[in-house]
């Protein structure tokens, strides 16, 4: 059975995200950020890929797997996540499909890990990329949603 990683990094440092990331043994992050920007330091695209190369990790950035501004503004404002996943799986995975079986394909062999900044995987769209690219798998994929904050993280 192949397993299929997410992660938030929400509330942690770099350095905390990559020791949980090494335990795990992943092999490549895959960014399912809009735009790969963070205001915490480490965590925007280019210098992320370099702190994860640095430790053997490979880092791809999936823009079209992001959720787009108007989804997320309405989430917040709203709180409604079932109205979030609605909009999501319409606007994103379903014209997103060739990422989605490159995911599948990929894990079959690869430890991927789905990145984004929510650390509650269930208020964050990573779930939904995760349970759709479990969906398209053609073997069993298990999703695994690892948690910083248990690994004992420094926190914010």
């Amino acid at each position: 059975m192949s397993v299929l990683f997410t992660i938030g990094y929400q509330g942690c440092d770099l350095r905390s995200l990559i020791r949980v990331l090494a335990i795990k043994r992943i092999d490549e992050i895959v960014d399912v950020r809009l735009t790969p920007v963070s205001r915490k330091a480490g965590f925007s695209g280019s210098v992320l890929a370099r702190a994860l190369a640095a430790k053997g990790i490979a880092y791809q950035h999936r823009r079209d797997l992001g959720c787009p501004k108007d989804i997320r503004t309405r989430y917040r404002l709203t709180g409604d996540f079932h109205g979030y996943t609605r909009s999501y799986r319409h606007r994103v995975l379903e014209r997103a499909t060739e990422s989605v079986q490159e995911l599948a394909r990929g894990v079959a062999s690869r430890r991927l890990c789905l990145l984004c900044f929510e650390e509650n995987p269930f208020q964050c769209h990573r779930s939904l990329v995760a349970d759709e690219t479990r969906r398209a798998s053609q073997k069993e994929v298990r999703v695994d949603h690892l948690d910083v904050a248990s690994s004992g993280r420094t926190c914010r």
